[in-house]
């Protein structure tokens, strides 16, 4: 394995670990209650003051240790890099683009047809209880024991978002709407 592939893998297994300590954490705070919010915080800076980048090897071979030649270091590099100038910029190669996955007709309609209630309800249905709670101040348990009374509000709400999101999307509308219908369940 070369040192590009263990860099992949490593950050990888980090990101891994990253995502187990927040969803024990988010558990656990959930658990406590709302308003616990010093244990969530508390949890959340202690994985961070674990990424931190204690030693760097320079361009010269050297170990480097403290903060400053550490900041120092990164410094430099990133100046380097900005002091460089690219000789030709790369650009999307049609031949390329066409020779890659596309879509029948019948996939691109599937993208473009009315979100149904059932599709709904299976994407709520498919979110963890324990997910943090969204903007409003619910979480997907809240939604999902009340989809008996509030369902055809939900349904109408998620209809309207993809309704209005169609007529301004533009160019980058079938992405846009590909990675919606994936999140809300019913993707390619």
């Amino acid at each position: 394995m070369d040192e590009k592939q263990c860099k992949v893998e490593l950050e990888r297994w980090i990101n891994i670990e990253e995502s187990i300590l927040m969803q024990k954490c988010r558990v656990q705070w959930l658990k406590l209650g709302y308003a616990n919010t010093s244990h969530f915080h508390a949890c959340l800076k202690s994985r961070q003051s674990q990424k931190q980048i204690t030693q760097l090897m320079s361009f010269e071979g050297i170990v480097l240790s403290s903060g400053s030649q550490v900041e120092g270091e990164i410094t430099k590099f990133y100046k380097q890099l900005l002091g460089s100038a690219a000789t030709s910029l790369p650009a999307v190669d049609i031949i390329v683009m066409g020779g890659g996955n596309v879509l029948s007709r019948d996939q691109q309609l599937q993208l473009v047809r009315q979100v149904e209630m059932e599709e709904i309800w299976k994407a709520l249905a498919g979110i963890s209880d324990t997910k943090s709670l969204g903007y409003d101040g619910f979480n997907a348990y809240f939604f999902k024991k009340g989809w008996s009374v509030m369902g055809e509000e939900i349904t109408s709400a998620v209809m309207e978002f993809f309704n209005t999101t169609r007529e301004i999307m533009g160019c980058m509308g079938p992405y846009i709407l590909c990675q919606k219908k994936r999140y809300m369940g019913g993707g390619t």
